[in-house]
């Protein structure tokens, strides 16, 4: 399984940009996995399973397998 990024390394992320003055710049996050396309950061985080499995459900996730106990939204 490829490594993906869990919410203790974006935090660690969100704190360099926070220490080289970037805290109150609007965030930027791509469509895909190849930087196609670029769209706002809305919300926040969202940890509720019913939730993540009717994303599943619809395929809107797009991964071929995925944990639903070890994931969260950010929206």
């Amino acid at each position: 399984m490829e490594q993906y990024i869990t919410v203790k390394q974006l935090f660690d992320f969100c704190k360099k940009e926070i220490e080289s003055w970037n805290a109150d710049k609007h965030i930027l996050i791509t469509g895909d996995d190849e930087w196609n396309s670029y769209h706002w950061l809305f919300y926040a985080f969202n940890d509720d399973y019913d939730e993540i499995k009717e994303c599943e459900e619809f395929w809107l996730i797009h991964d071929d397998w995925i944990d639903l106990e070890n994931v969260i939204l950010l929206w």
